[in-house]
């Protein structure tokens, strides 16, 4: 998160980004576990939808504001879930969820390898 005030700006600190790309990584993680699979398809919990719409926003918010390249992966995030809910039910993937879930994984691997991100 950048707070600007008057002329100066805080940003979050490493361990920060760390443990709030953690998070969203776990809970992208129990989205997944809770699709049901039926003989026709597979299905997102009724609470999820929601949920992730939020969690793909959040993620685009903190990529813009934390990271230094964080435009290009909210970008993707936003792709990811778009492409996710084009489908006839209009509500999100396994696979938008997994994918929108890689990104955060990506994005956490490189803050490890780049702290100065």
């Amino acid at each position: 998160m950048v707070l600007h005030l008057r002329n100066w700006t805080l940003r979050m600190a490493t361990e920060e980004i760390l443990t709030t790309l953690k998070t969203y990584e776990t809970s992208l993680g129990a989205i997944l576990s809770r699709f049901t699979k039926t003989r026709n398809a597979v299905h997102i919990a009724a609470d999820d939808s929601a949920n992730f719409r939020q969690i793909a926003l959040e993620l685009r918010d903190f990529f813009n504001d934390e990271l230094v390249e964080g435009r290009r992966y909210g970008e993707m995030v936003l792709n990811a879930y778009a492409n996710s809910v084009s489908n006839w039910l209009g509500t999100p993937s396994f696979h938008g969820v997994e994918t929108v879930k890689d990104i955060v994984t990506t994005v956490l691997t490189r803050v490890k390898r780049s702290p100065s991100r």
